[in-house]
Order: structure tokens, then C-alpha cells, then sequence
């Protein structure tokens, strides 16, 4: 329950000695974030989508960072996959419901990876056929329009 709302930032500072003198460290987010956006097609309510239930299945859930090695700006995708379910409360705003995310390791999301919604007794899923790549210490927007008969998807790039 407590990592629910984890993140993991890193920072690295070059040429620096014992004789540097004070410095600053810049702290930068290294896992990928994931927001949501709910948009009522034209079968759904809006009210209906404040009780989704929304799930991302089939993600890499593990990874690795190396403070000594390596790309000290990326995290790299383990090999454990899971089903990850995004924290927030759902709410409306203006003509959606927002209040969504979830913080993964950064990877791409392909036709294996599935977005899952249920509302109600209603499951509707859709997966990743054209690739979402989640990078570092970036935030993405998935908009998301719900039609009983599927998902439609357009990817937003926002700030974190």
C-alpha cells in the first residue's frame, strides 16, 4: 500500500571534488508517469466513468539503475510482468473525468501490454498495437475516449 504513490529520482553531478566548494544537486524524476483521461463516447454517461475501475495489464513491473555504470540518466526495463492498477481518485473536469495515474519503469508498451476498463459489469479493453514508449523522467497523457464497443486512445505529452 505505502509504494502506491512511489517515484524515483536521481541526481548526477560531474566534475566535482573535495575542493568544489558547496553545490547543488539537481533531483530528476527517473521512472515514467502515466495519466488518464476518460471521455464519454456516445453510448456512456459521463457520471458512469467516475466508477471505472482501470487496469494496465501486462507491464514491466522491475528494473535497474546504476549510480556507478551505465547511462546514469535511465532506468532499464527488468522482466517481470504484471498488472498495474493506477492510483487517484476519479473525478470530473469539465467534459472528462481525470484523477488517474500510475508511475512505471520506463518501456514500451506493446500489442502484449492491455489497457483494461470496467464499468460496471462492462469490461472494455484495448491494447497497445501502434507501441507507447514511456521515457525516463517524462509524463504522458493518455486520452481516452470509451465506447461500449472499444477504447480510442490518442497520447498527450505533459509536463512533470
Amino acid at each position: 500500500e505505502s509504494y502506491k504513490r512511489s517515484d524515483f529520482k536521481a541526481a548526477v553531478t560531474r566534475g566535482v571534488n573535495k575542493n568544489s566548494g558547496p553545490f547543488t544537486f539537481d533531483f530528476y524524476h527517473r521512472l515514467s508517469q502515466v495519466q488518464l483521461e476518460l471521455i464519454a463516447g456516445d453510448d456512456i454517461m459521463l457520471e458512469d466513468l467516475l466508477d471505472a475501475e482501470i487496469t494496465l495489464k501486462n507491464v514491466i513491473t522491475d528494473g535497474f539503475y546504476s549510480y556507478t555504470g551505465g547511462n546514469p540518466d535511465q532506468v532499464t526495463a527488468g522482466t517481470t510482468i504484471a498488472d498495474i492498477i493506477p492510483c487517484g481518485a476519479l473525478h470530473m473536469q469539465d467534459d472528462r473525468v481525470v484523477g488517474k495515474k500510475a508511475i512505471l519503469i520506463p518501456q514500451t508498451l506493446t500489442a502484449t501490454s492491455i489497457l483494461e476498463i470496467r464499468i460496471g459489469s462492462t469490461v472494455i479493453t484495448s491494447n497497445f498495437t501502434n507501441q507507447l514508449t514511456l521515457n525516463s523522467g517524462e509524463s504522458t497523457m493518455l486520452s481516452i475516449t470509451i465506447n461500449r464497443e472499444g477504447l480510442i486512445y490518442f497520447v498527450l505529452d505533459s509536463d512533470w
